[in-house]
């Protein structure tokens, strides 16, 4: 006779003749290793971004661009009370990072928005804040001019409508470009067109405007394309961190700090170059400055002693 023990801890279940098997419940003993079947609370934070991914300095910037136009309109006079031309070029800059950003939205109707909020600012920035008149007067006089003309040469109140009109959209689309286009090349066209229609007029040196102008141009440039070109790579895989960001843009920033330098060197040694044949073809004394200039133009006068169209010789 064979026996069979029959451990109890072997099987959890009892076996019961002429019955179903039934488990056997344990009493369960609470794991200390394991959580308490609660989630754990997510640590990451999520921060509501405001700053757009082209970065604030971009936006100064174009800020500065900006108002080397509006001073440059400013400065030929064309009338009077343009003090308000810097106010909606502000409120276009505004306007135009805002819309830049709207993601929700189709851009035509926003731009409708916008050329409305510019008219009816326009129109209460000349006739209240500038004339102080009523509204409807400018309007009326707007309307005069729409069916005639040729009164726009009495109309001062009108053409300073315009030019704070201008002035709302070169914020406007400037923002617009760089924000959102990505076209920060259009807007160094578009503002230097400007600015050189006004130095035809200006009856004083806006040299130290150029030059201002030039710089934060050429350094929206370079900003706005390495934004452009991080989209991309990121786009393709490439996996950034904050510090190598910082590093590259750093980089960036010197070697366009870098051309602008080289930029304004190149311009003003043609400037003086200019000046200096246009004393010396008047019959002018030259500056102190440009005596070095003068002695190697002097150099190349005997060895080329012969002239051009008449004109004296160098």
């Amino acid at each position: 006779m064979q026996s069979r023990v029959v451990e109890s801890s072997s099987s959890p279940h009892l076996e019961v003749r002429g019955q179903r098997y039934q488990p056997q419940y344990e009493p369960h003993v609470p794991d200390s290793h394991r959580s308490n079947g609660k989630p754990k609370p997510s640590k990451t934070k999520r921060h509501l971004a405001l700053a757009p991914a082209e970065g604030w300095f971009a936006l100064v910037l174009l800020a500065v661009a900006m108002y080397c136009v509006v001073f440059s309109i400013i400065s030929v006079g064309w009338v009077s009370h343009a003090f308000i031309l810097y106010w909606s070029a502000g409120a276009g800059l505004i306007v135009g990072l805002g819309i830049a950003k709207l993601r929700s939205l189709p851009q035509a109707i926003l731009h409708l928005a916008a050329c409305l909020i510019g008219h009816w600012l326009s129109v209460w920035l000349t006739s209240a804040v500038a004339f102080h008149v009523s509204w409807r007067l400018l309007v009326v006089g707007i309307g005069a001019i729409i069916t005639d003309p040729t009164r726009i040469n009495n109309g001062e109140m009108v053409f300073l409508f315009y030019l704070s009109f201008l002035c709302f959209f070169l914020g406007y689309f400037g923002t617009w470009l760089a924000y959102r286009a990505h076209l920060p090349w259009l807007v160094a066209i578009v503002y230097c067109s400007i600015l050189l229609i006004n130095l035809n007029y200006v009856k004083h040196d806006l040299s130290l405007t150029v030059a201002v102008l030039l710089a934060a141009l050429i350094l929206l440039i370079a900003r706005i394309q390495l934004t452009a070109q991080l989209v991309q790579w990121k786009s393709e895989g490439l996996y950034t961190d904050r510090s190598w960001l910082q590093g590259i843009t750093r980089r960036f920033i010197q070697i366009a700090s870098v051309i602008v330098v080289l930029t304004l060197l190149i311009g003003w040694f043609w400037q003086g170059l200019a000046m200096t044949t246009l004393m010396v073809i008047h019959g002018r004394r030259y500056p102190p400055s440009t005596g070095r200039i003068m002695k190697l133009m002097q150099r190349c006068r005997t060895i080329q002693p012969t002239a051009i169209h008449g004109l004296p010789l160098l």
